[in-house]
């Protein structure tokens, strides 16, 4: 199980009850011994188990093979997040500098190559759309294309952003960018203590992911098979329960799950106006 995460064992663990249960109340329509029964289920779930444990290890194998690339971003992340500006901002005008980009800053606001206007957000909770409206009347560089960098953004500010014809750039886009070694030479705050890392590893490596949005449907899908099933069982109560169960999980999953927002299409010309300044100094 050492290919696993938290949330992919608990869905192993789900599936293989589930089959289990449904295998032993088709066979009870069959005339069988009820231990040749209780073994054929069993077969039949380990045989299902097998194969999705193979899925889930073989998708985990690719995560962990990004793994040290993730750390560093999430390091270089986290020191974007909790530096002040003055500590940050000269990175950023060094490494438009290096690229031959013309770049002068007005507190979070920077002017580059007097083409666009790019705003350091770098909130960690989601960029509101009150804020990004704050953001826009306070621009000093008006009627220049505006580019905010945050780390995630609400639906509100996406749409709004995508009639004001503003680019959203997620910092973790940016980071991979910016120099890395740079970034560690300034000191951090401090690191959390053991109880809240621990509870930040259970919040983002277990329930976020169990929650993920993407998660409702199959939340539904066992929800929906053990009320259809609950008439032919002997203990039809508790799987009304735990239907209910699943099926509440599978509403929490599809209200509040987290989405992870791409930069927009609209941000590629950012990207390549960086990139080709980048491939022009390597020649």
């Amino acid at each position: 199980m050492k290919n696993l995460n938290l949330a992919s064992l608990f869905n192993l663990i789900i599936l293989f009850f589930g089959v289990l249960v449904v295998s032993l109340i088709l066979f009870t329509l069959l005339k069988l011994n009820l231990i040749f029964k209780i073994v054929l289920s069993a077969a039949l779930a380990v045989i299902v188990l097998y194969f999705a444990y193979r899925r889930e290890s073989r998708y985990f194998l690719q995560t962990k093979a990004d793994a040290a690339a993730k750390g560093r971003l999430n390091e270089g992340m986290h020191i974007l997040n909790t530096c002040a500006l003055d500590e940050i901002l000269p990175i950023f005008l060094e490494f438009f500098s290096q690229n031959n980009i013309c770049a002068k800053a007005h507190k979070r606001y920077l002017l580059v190559n007097d083409d666009f206007c790019l705003y350091l957000g770098l909130y960690v909770d989601p960029l509101t759309e009150f804020v990004t409206k704050s953001i826009i009347d306070n621009n000093p560089f008006s009627g220049k294309r505006l580019v905010i960098v945050s780390n995630c953004f609400s639906e509100a500010t996406l749409s709004l952003c995508a009639v004001k014809d503003i680019t959203l750039v997620p910092t973790k886009e940016l980071v991979p960018l910016i120099n890395f070694d740079k970034l560690q030479s300034i000191p951090t705050v401090k690191g959390n203590t053991l109880m809240q890392r621990i509870r930040q590893i259970f919040t983002k490596q277990f329930l976020s992911k169990l929650y993920a949005r993407k998660n409702f449907k199959r939340f539904f899908v066992y929800g929906v098979i053990l009320f259809l099933l609950s008439p032919v069982s002997f203990y039809p109560v508790y799987y009304i329960v735990s239907g209910g169960i699943f099926i509440v999980n599978g509403l929490i999953a599809l209200l509040f799950g987290k989405i992870d927002v791409p930069p927009t299409k609209e941000s590629a010309w950012f990207f390549d106006a960086i990139l080709s300044n980048q491939n022009k100094n390597a020649t």
